[in-house]
């Protein structure tokens, strides 16, 4: 089996590190883990190069502020609008780039 380029690898830690965010969310706790190699998101080799063009960085840029919103949330309320912003950044992304796993991002929504 193929190894999953640096970006597909990120989106993947990203998703796992959502899944169980949401399961602490949804139990009325607040989610305290992160993703050690968000940053690299920027500079990471994509699958395919069409997967990544200019209009990449801004999104990127979005996705780290709103992350950061989440990890400076104080309260479950605080985090979980912080959380949906963040899934609601991917979409968009996703929409630009590689739209196969929006279904599964959607997911991550904490109603």
């Amino acid at each position: 089996m193929d190894e999953p380029s640096e970006l597909a690898q990120i989106m993947r830690d990203l998703h796992e590190e959502g899944l169980q965010r949401k399961a602490s969310l949804e139990k009325g706790e607040l989610y305290s883990g992160s993703v050690d190699n968000l940053l690299k998101m920027i500079a990471a080799a994509p699958t395919e190069p069409h997967m990544k063009g200019p209009a990449f960085e801004p999104h990127a840029l979005a996705f780290n502020a709103s992350y950061g919103a989440i990890q400076s949330a104080s309260t479950v309320s605080e985090q979980i609008d912080a959380h949906n912003n963040l899934v609601k950044s991917c979409v968009a992304c996703h929409t630009n780039f590689c739209q196969g796993p929006i279904s599964r991002i959607e997911l991550l929504y904490v109603n």
